[in-house]
């Protein structure tokens, strides 16, 4: 459900023909996101043959998917902030994808494969905050306020990292991972609502 949500936002973003970074990047986002989720199905499905290493490509795309975020958001700051922000988002891509790598070489993941979600867990917490949080409300002050679904989806993932943290399953049917997964349609949702309404915001201001 999320592979194909995120894949079919992704078009929709496509046809909006606003070829500027924020668009495209928040198109590979959603690629590279739908991906990540397909690929872990994958793994998922797939894991009494494939093991713990079935696993692997879904986390590192994950981490992948993160950096366009990022680089959506940080191409509406200014030029002179933006080459030092982008810079220090290209290290964070490379840190957390050396220290993943470095989970799956050295830690018991067979034993605890919840393990080699930490990283990408951090990463994700760390972009969320910084750009989706603390730039979606400051670009709601100097831009527009279409950036305020981006503050909310940081606020729709709180429960998410509840739910998995205190282990909360409603039924047998519906555990953890289902609630999670849920919760991130949500955000997927509010994402795109935030992409089409600034869109729009720009198509106006362009006739204007």
């Amino acid at each position: 459900m999320l592979f194909i949500f995120a894949i079919f936002i992704s078009r929709k973003v496509q046809n909006l023909s606003l070829a500027t970074p924020f668009f495209s990047y928040w198109r590979l986002f959603f690629i590279a996101f739908g991906c990540s989720f397909f690929i872990g199905g994958l793994g998922h499905g797939f894991y009494n043959y494939w093991g713990v290493f079935g696993k692997y490509p879904g986390w590192i795309t994950s981490i992948i998917s993160l950096y366009f975020m990022e680089r959506a958001m940080l191409s509406l700051l200014e030029e002179h902030r933006q080459n030092l922000f982008v810079l220090l988002v290209k290290m964070k891509l490379f840190i957390f994808i050396v220290s993943e790598l470095f989970v799956f070489a050295f830690m018991d993941l067979k034993g605890n494969p919840q393990i080699g979600l930490f990283i990408p867990s951090i990463a994700s917490a760390l972009g969320f905050l910084t750009c989706l949080g603390y730039l979606g409300l400051r670009f709601v002050r100097e831009i527009n306020s279409s950036f305020r679904y981006f503050f909310w989806s940081v606020i729709v993932l709180f429960p998410s990292a509840i739910i998995q943290g205190m282990k909360i399953s409603i039924a047998p049917w519906l555990d953890r991972s289902d609630l999670s997964h849920l919760l991130l349609l949500v955000v997927l949702w509010l994402h795109w609502k935030g992409v089409h309404e600034y869109a729009k915001f720009c198509l106006i201001k362009k006739q204007a």
